[in-house]
C-alpha cells in the first residue's frame, strides 16, 4: 500500500496541473532533471510517499547520518500563467513488478483527484556504443555540369531535439528536384551500380523522405539539397523504428535530365541517432 503524507496545512487548489516525474534510473537523468526543476522554480514540498514496498536500503548524507529513502511530491503555482506544476521525485523507485503497478495506480489516483491534465516522465536512454561523428563513404555519380558535389553535415542527430542536424548535398545543378533515401539496415556490401550511379544502400530496405528542391539557377552549379533530419524523425510519416540508437545510412537521388540515366545518386553518409 502506498500512502501520501500531506506536509502542508491543506491541499492547494491547482490549475490543471502537469505532473513531472523524475525518479532514479539510467545515469539518474530523470532525478537530476527533476531536482533541477524543483530548485529553479522554487517548488514547495507537498507529500511524502511512503510504503513498506520501498527498497530496504539507507543513504548516508553529507553529515554522515543515515537516512531512509524517500519519494516526494512538490508543487508550484504559476498564478494564472499556465498549468501549475506537480513534481514527483525521490531516492528510489519500486523494484518489484506488483509494487510498480500499485505505485503507478496510487500516483494516478492522487493526480486525478487534483484535477491533473498531463504527465511528463523524464529518463535516460542507454546506447550500446558511444556515438561517432557521421562518416561519408561511397562514390557519387558525376553530374552533367561537373559540379562535383559531396555530402556534408552540421549539428548532432537526435531523436528528441526536433531540429539541429542538417545534411546537405551540393553544389548540384540548379533548379532541380531530388530526395533523400536511407536505410536502417546498414550499407550495401558491395554497392550496386546502375543507371543512376552507385546505390550504396541495400535495395530491399530503402526508405525515402519528402521531395527536395535544390534552388539555384538552371544550367549553373549553384543548387544544393538540405534536410534537417532531426525534424524528419518527428514527422508522422517517418518509420517507427527510426529513433535513439538507430544507425542511418543515407544518399541523395536527384534529377539530371542531361546526364545518361536522367538522374544521379550521391555519395553516402552514415550516422548514429542520439537520444
Amino acid at each position: 500500500m502506498w500512502n501520501f503524507e500531506l506536509l502542508q496545512k491543506s491541499v492547494p487548489k491547482l490549475t490543471k496541473p502537469v505532473l513531472i516525474v523524475g525518479l532514479p534510473g539510467i545515469a539518474n537523468v530523470g532525478k537530476i532533471a527533476a531536482d533541477f526543476i524543483i530548485d529553479e522554480v522554487k517548488a514547495k514540498k507537498l507529500y511524502n510517499v511512503v510504503s513498506y514496498d520501498l527498497p530496504n536500503s539507507v543513504f548516508v548524507n553529507d553529515k554522515n547520518l543515515v537516512e531512509l529513502p524517500v519519494i516526494e511530491v512538490y508543487y508550484k503555482k504559476l498564478n494564472g500563467k499556465g498549468h501549475d506544476l506537480l513534481i514527483l521525485t525521490g531516492d528510489v523507485q519500486p523494484t518489484y513488478e506488483a509494487s510498480c503497478y500499485e505505485f503507478c495506480e496510487a500516483v494516478l489516483d492522487k493526480f486525478q483527484s487534483m484535477g491533473g491534465a498531463e504527465i511528463v516522465t523524464l529518463g535516460g536512454i542507454g546506447l550500446s556504443q558511444i556515438p561517432k561523428k557521421p562518416t561519408v563513404y561511397c562514390t557519387a555519380k558525376p553530374d552533367s555540369l561537373g559540379c562535383a558535389p559531396s555530402l556534408s553535415w552540421s549539428g548532432t542527430p537526435s531523436a528528441s531535439a526536433g531540429s539541429g542536424f542538417d545534411v546537405t548535398y551540393g553544389p548540384v545543378p540548379g533548379n532541380s528536384f531530388g530526395l533523400y533515401i536511407f536505410s536502417l539496415s546498414g550499407p550495401a556490401n558491395p554497392p550496386t551500380q546502375g543507371p543512376f550511379g552507385f546505390l550504396c544502400l541495400p535495395a530491399t530496405s530503402i526508405q525515402r523522405t519528402f521531395s527536395n528542391f535544390s534552388g539555384g539557377t538552371f544550367g549553373s552549379c549553384d543548387g544544393a539539397y538540405t534536410i534537417d533530419f532531426n525534424q524528419y524523425i518527428q514527422d508522422p510519416g517517418a518509420p517507427a523504428a527510426l529513433g535513439a540508437g538507430s544507425t542511418v545510412d543515407m544518399q541523395v537521388w536527384y534529377r539530371d535530365p542531361a546526364n545518361p540515366g536522367g538522374a544521379n545518386l550521391s555519395n553516402a553518409i552514415s550516422f548514429l541517432v542520439c537520444p
